[in-house]
């Protein structure tokens, strides 16, 4: 789908909602997911690493909760240590929503 011309992207294949997205609708822009390292690697991560590696997608969209204290699109754990180090995505990490800086608070 994302074709394999290396200057121009037509269509970019974007897995959604990296990585921990959990919770009642109502409270998905506020929520603190607390994820146990198993609970990460056994159910949340699997799916999204299957459409890096062997689905090849170029984009991924944080979610809007936050992460073990940490809005999903800060998130250095996701983000940088295992999206971007361990998996080797070199993508684009998009946000569908502009309420993060509202809601979440900065450390």
């Amino acid at each position: 789908m994302q074709g394999d011309d290396p200057k121009y992207l037509k269509v970019i294949a974007t897995a959604k909602h990296f990585a921990v997205h959990s919770g009642p609708e109502t409270t998905r822009h506020t929520v603190d997911v607390r994820s146990s390292e198993r609970d990460l690697v056994d159910t949340y991560l699997p799916a999204f690493r299957t459409a890096i590696i062997e689905g090849k997608a170029d984009s991924v969209m944080c979610a809007y909760n936050s992460v073990d204290g940490f809005p999903a699109c800060a998130n250095a754990d996701l983000i940088q240590k295992r999206l971007r180090e361990q998996w080797g995505f070199q993508g684009y990490v998009v946000s569908d929503c502009r309420r993060h800086r509202r809601h979440f608070q900065w450390p």
